[in-house]
C-alpha cells in the first residue's frame, strides 16, 4: 500500500486526480508459468487466486460504453 501512496503522490500534479486502489494482486507462481508458456492465466487456471484477484478488478472498475 505504500507503494501506491508514493504513486499516487507523484501522479497526482500531472493527472490533477487521486488514483483510486481497488485490490491487491497476490503472488502466483502460475503467472510467470503462463507467460512463459505465451498463455492467459485467466483462460489456463480459472479458479487460481490471482484470477479471482482480476476479477475483483474488474468488478471494482466502473463501466463504460464504447
Amino acid at each position: 500500500m505504500s507503494i501506491f501512496k508514493n504513486i499516487d503522490t507523484i501522479s497526482k500534479p500531472f493527472l490533477g486526480f487521486s488514483l483510486t486502489w481497488l485490490e491487491n494482486i497476490r503472488q502466483d507462481d502460475l503467472v510467470p508459468r503462463s507467460i512463459l508458456r505465451q498463455e492467459i492465466p485467466v483462460w489456463q487456471f480459472p479458479r487460481s487466486g490471482v484470477v479471482k484477484d482480476f476479477n475483483q478488478i474488474g468488478k471494482a472498475l466502473p463501466e463504460t460504453k464504447v
